[in-house]
């Protein structure tokens, strides 16, 4: 599907979001006991994570870019 000029107001609407959640968890966690992980994926996985996107190929990506960047973020 094909959200047209739309995708920029939901885009608006999930970064408000996480925005406020992540200043919530801050809050109630304490900076020193909150990471936040967060990855930029390249285009071609961009195509396969779209917003209505739940298919199978969809959740191996999102599970290789969590084990990819936990690995990166427990060595550093």
């Amino acid at each position: 599907m094909d959200w047209g000029a739309g995708g920029d107001l939901i885009d608006l609407t999930l970064s408000a979001n996480e925005g406020l959640h992540n200043q919530i968890a801050k809050h109630l966690l304490t900076t020193e006991r909150f990471l936040e992980v967060d990855d930029v994926q390249t285009a071609d996985q961009s195509k396969i994570l779209a917003l209505d996107n739940a298919s199978d190929d969809a959740a191996n990506t999102l599970k290789g870019r969590a084990e990819a960047r936990a690995q990166k973020l427990s060595i550093t």
